[in-house]
């Protein structure tokens, strides 16, 4: 389930991946919908956020770059994540030009 949205002229696209076992989401970005280029990582797990992230969104909301998801693969620890279908949320800065991100 990938977002696809416009800025700055370029489309831009983010798609929830599974590297190593390890969920993350990518960027592509296109002149014109037709033509895509890989541009880089959004935002990779330490392993303790599952091994896949699906349905990604990436959006600004007052001043900070959001990105929402919903991981596959959690695995409970102790108390934590016992919830098998959950969403989460990182937030903070984004530079769209050098695709540099400080997550909070």
């Amino acid at each position: 389930d990938p977002k696809v949205w416009f800025q700055n002229g370029t489309w831009n696209l983010i798609v929830g991946s599974s590297a190593n076992n390890v969920g993350r989401t990518l960027i592509y970005r296109s002149p014109d919908l037709k033509h895509w280029k890989y541009f880089g990582v959004l935002a990779t797990s330490t392993g303790e956020l599952g091994s896949m992230w699906e349905c990604p969104d990436f959006f600004a909301l007052d001043g900070y770059a959001v990105q929402t998801f919903s991981p596959v693969g959690i695995k409970a620890q102790g108390d934590k994540y016992q919830k098998c279908f959950s969403n989460w949320c990182f937030s903070g800065k984004y530079d769209y030009q050098k695709q540099q991100n400080s997550n909070q």
